[in-house]
């Protein structure tokens, strides 16, 4: 739905991350995780253990298993795992401008005309600060803080209602939330000016 050209000699070079496979307690089960919520990752495909990758409920084995307490147990310790460490990717891009009460939040594709509205508006005298979030959920504590502390707050989303204010708010109306949405095109930099204006 968008093309933008880069100059790939601009990117960094990409390194190898080599990662070492975590110890254990015999037997091996690729699944099976200790105190730190995190199973040992042997590489696929390694002479020493057989790998499983499951993305549905499965045990410690990787088995797919709907209903057994040690299912049910690895699925908790997934969300629980997920809540705990949320600090460790929380990614976000927060485009402040001293004095700014005002904040454009988007994220994914609309978040190139975000950029291009937020320019505008600030090469016409205006004040706003622009939050791109890159962990959409589980709504990290860092962007709940951020989006508090604005007098007036856009969201900018391509779909109906604007599904992650709608996350964050419920469904409830309020004079200093907006949205500009979009469904079937993209959302205009100049739908986004009009709504934050």
């Amino acid at each position: 739905m968008t093309q933008k050209s880069f100059d790939v000699n601009t990117l960094e070079p990409l390194e190898k991350v080599n990662r070492t496979p975590k110890q254990f307690e015999p037997p091996f089960q690729p699944y099976k995780s200790g105190e730190d919520m995190v199973p040992p990752f042997f590489p696929l495909g390694n002479d020493e253990y057989r790998v499983r990758f499951n993305a549905s409920t499965h045990d410690n084995e990787g088995l797919i298993r709907k209903g057994t307490p040690e299912s049910m147990a690895n699925t908790w310790r997934l969300r629980e795992k997920l809540e705990k460490r949320i600090d460790e990717y929380t990614f976000f891009d927060l485009d402040e401008q001293q004095g700014a009460d005002s904040l454009v939040v988007t994220w994914g594709i609309t978040a190139d005309a975000a950029r291009d509205a937020v320019a505008s508006m600030r090469k016409s005298g205006k004040k706003v600060d622009l939050l791109i979030v890159k962990t959409i959920l589980p709504i990290p504590p860092q962007i709940f803080k951020i989006i508090d502390s604005y007098d007036r707050v856009t969201f900018a989303e391509e779909n109906m209602t604007g599904l992650y204010k709608e996350l964050i708010f419920g469904k409830r109306n309020r004079p200093n939330i907006r949205t500009a949405t979009s469904f079937g095109t993209m959302v205009s930099p100049s739908k986004i000016i009009a709504t934050v204006n």
